[in-house]
């Protein structure tokens, strides 16, 4: 995939792409996580169940929609390219759009896959599964492996819901919420510094600084809020977000993100050719 001239059928392939990795990342998301056990006196699962401070849907709704505003401003407004008409420009910023997409997905993707195969409790996978098991398995500080969770009746009194937690509650690592935040914070500091914070550009690079703090800020707020409602372990923020950066960092270089596109041809097109005098001809001297 890349950003640099893109062709229709360039486009319609990035798209069959993104399309691939969006049915891959839902085909894992629905499938159902390995079993794992715990210890009964492990006190890190014994966190009470708070109502998380920022849902998922706030999440993806920050993911899309700034990211599409950024890219659009980037490549359909501001005149980078002046020699293309508005709808080349636009194009591009739809390619690019891709492109985010696809490292998006990805991401999802990967820490889905590793949910559901490290199936990792909770901090409040007591409170909400509710484990029933054999006690004197217990007793004898042995590891639960046999057990069922009925669930919290007076936390979830509709069933579908209790049984969604239920599921969820052994896909503490890695955090969704961190390494989504992450990733899209990664692609958004990465093109602001290709598109836009580039000397040609009549805009100050203080005021763009300022924009992509505030886009680590909301990442690393949205990590926080993670820990502090319980639904996850320090170690699932902290490799969520490596995870997220890393893999939004692979895209974006293979996809030419970190050069503006070329530069070399904006140079050469918008120069104004000089106008050398030619030296006289001595052999034209009397």
């Amino acid at each position: 995939m890349s950003f640099r001239n893109p062709s229709v059928f360039g486009i319609c392939g990035n798209l069959l792409l993104v399309l691939l990795v969006y049915g891959i990342y839902e085909k894992i998301r629905h499938s159902h996580s390995v079993h794992r056990g715990f210890f009964c006196d492990d006190q890190t699962l014994k966190y009470p169940y708070i109502e998380e401070y920022v849902s998922w849907r706030v999440v993806k709704l920050w993911g899309y929609i700034v990211p599409a505003i950024i890219i659009l401003i980037g490549d359909a407004f501001v005149p980078i390219h002046p020699h293309k008409t508005f709808l080349q420009r636009l194009l591009n910023a739809g390619n690019v759009y891709l492109v985010f997409l696809f490292g998006m997905y990805s991401t999802q993707l990967i820490y889905e896959w590793i949910k559901k195969n490290v199936a990792r409790p909770r901090p409040h996978f007591f409170d909400v599964c509710q484990p029933v098991y054999d006690e004197k398995a217990c007793f004898r500080g042995e590891y639960i492996w046999d057990f069922t969770c009925a669930g919290n009746a007076e936390l979830f009194s509709d069933m579908a819901e209790r049984l969604d937690k239920v599921e969820e509650v052994q896909e503490s690592f890695v955090s969704g919420h961190t390494t989504f935040s992450f990733s899209i914070a990664t692609f958004l500091l990465i093109y602001l510094n290709s598109r836009l914070m580039w000397k040609r550009v009549p805009a100050s690079n203080l005021a763009l600084m300022l924009v992509q703090i505030g886009i680590i800020c909301t990442a690393l707020f949205f990590s926080i809020t993670r820990l502090v409602d319980h639904h996850h372990h320090a170690s699932d923020i902290v490799a969520g977000s490596v995870i997220g950066t890393l893999i939004q960092l692979y895209v974006a270089y293979m996809s030419n993100a970190y050069l503006a596109p070329n530069y070399d041809e904006i140079f050469e097109e918008e120069q104004t050719p000089l106008i050398r005098s030619q030296p006289p001809s001595y052999s034209s001297l009397p």
